[in-house]
């Protein structure tokens, strides 16, 4: 439900093609909102607090446009009922449901239409009842309800405009009720605010005003449920903690899990989502699974049965991108249709009706979607090492002709760039500041990356 938006090198990690690499598509929640591949965006379902953008307070049941500004190119309406975007030249845009001041407007009234809020933004996440924002510095800037910490700011005032977190070095950021999680370049991950049910990851106790470090390393995407957090480690593993009263960690059993443990059987993970109780991830070949909970059909199995362990959605063999809401859910396969399923009240399923639907249906657009299809996973076996290391990282490619070699930051900076000119060629690192670094092999059917660590 809580969309993460990511930076451009991040998103590249996680599957997306160099065009698209700024782009996060879809968010559903109780309504649906997808980003078009000219920079526009179109949105349906519940607009009760004007979270759909469309300057009305009407609920719609077909795709209709939104009144952002032009070239939108990512886009996180997770929150309950309020909704976010970042436009090229990086401003953070937020509308709908503003009785904490999560708009960060400077004041506590709903707004029907998409305003300007904060500039500098490459990153932003959109909670129940706050907003999160990451700027090219590395900062975080949070706006919205603090009565348990969650802005990370070292005290439990609530704020109508963006404040700046206790953080720095962050490349993502993602939000639920009352807690927040952020990513930082080395790959560690922080949370702070409520932790009743163990959201932080360091065990169920007292909620933090200041971010605690989560005991997980090598993390390359965060995603943050209603009560719950997913991460997505660099080895293709999901790992999750908080509560699981409808089986939403994934481990197999309903009980909390206040500190993180891997998804069982999940492995070869290219991107993550968490709804309000359940969780959703893509594999590198395409194939979506969902666990959680299913009353209204959300995992999109099929069924209305709960399920504490991954279950594929056979229905969509193919899917390049996924939001997972309160009640329903949507994928945008690598075809470039997108397709929702779940709880229809409302009209959330934008297929003309207000039925719920426990296997998905297409939802007809007026524009094009640009697809995030994963190139990387029709380019042949890549792999590089040591992995970490400290200088010289081996690049073993199955191609003879000479490749050219782009490594960036994941601000997306291209630090360091070269050509590996045989099979097993070798790349000196020894240059570059410790941190997480991906690294980009050009071959001829496509672009293959990789993420390195520099000690």
């Amino acid at each position: 439900m809580r969309k993460t938006l990511l930076t451009s090198a991040l998103a590249t990690l996680l599957g997306l093609t160099p065009t698209d690499a700024s782009s996060q598509s879809l968010s559903a929640k109780g309504s649906c909102s997808i980003r078009c591949a000219d920079g526009s965006m179109q949105a349906w379902g519940n607009n009760g607090s004007g979270e759909l953008g469309t300057g009305d307070y009407f609920s719609w049941n077909v795709p209709v446009g939104v009144d952002v500004p032009p070239t939108v190119t990512a886009i996180a309406a997770g929150g309950l009922a309020h909704s976010a975007v970042i436009t090229a030249t990086n401003t953070l845009w937020t509308w709908g449901f503003n009785f904490h001041g999560q708009l960060g407007n400077g004041n506590t009234m709903d707004n029907a239409v998409p305003a300007e809020v904060l500039t500098d933004v490459v990153a932003a996440a959109t909670g129940n009842f706050h907003t999160l924002a990451v700027r090219s510095n590395g900062t975080v800037w949070a706006s919205g309800i603090n009565s348990a910490g969650s802005l990370g700011t070292g005290d439990l005032a609530s704020s109508n405009t963006f404040v700046q977190a206790v953080i720095t070095d962050v490349v993502a950021v993602g939000a639920g009720l009352e807690n927040s999680v952020a990513l930082k370049n080395d790959g560690t991950v922080w949370a702070w605010g409520l932790n009743n049910y163990g959201q932080l990851g360091n065990g169920v106790g007292p909620s933090s005003s200041l971010p605690v470090q989560v005991p997980v390393t090598d993390v390359v995407a965060i995603a943050s449920g209603r009560h719950h957090v997913l991460l997505l480690r660099n080895d293709g593993t999901v790992w999750s903690f908080g509560a699981n009263l409808y089986g939403g960690l994934g481990h197999g059993t309903t009980g909390l899990s206040g500190t993180p443990a891997p998804v069982v059987g999940l492995t070869d993970v290219v991107r993550i989502s968490a709804g309000e109780f359940q969780s959703m991830a893509i594999k590198a070949d395409g194939t979506l699974w969902a666990w959680g909970r299913n009353a209204q059909g959300q995992l999109g199995i099929g069924s209305v049965e709960d399920t504490p362990l991954p279950v594929q959605v056979t229905a969509l063999p193919s899917v390049a991108e996924v939001s997972s809401g309160v009640f329903l859910g949507m994928a945008l396969t690598t075809t470039g249709t997108i397709w929702t399923w779940g709880e229809g009240i409302s009209g959330g399923l934008g297929n003309g009706t207000n039925a719920t639907s426990t296997v998905p249906v297409q939802v007809t657009l007026a524009c094009a979607v640009g697809t995030a299809v994963p190139e990387v996973a029709l380019v042949p076996e890549m792999t590089i090492g040591p992995n970490p290391t400290t200088g010289q990282v081996a690049v073993h490619t199955p191609f003879t002709s000479p490749l050219p070699v782009r490594i960036t930051d994941l601000q997306g900076r291209t630090v360091q760039a070269t050509t590996v000119t045989h099979q097993h060629a070798s790349v000196d690192l020894s240059a570059l500041r410790p941190g997480l670094y991906l690294l980009t092999v050009l071959s001829p059917v496509g672009p293959h990356v990789l993420q390195v660590v520099k000690e």
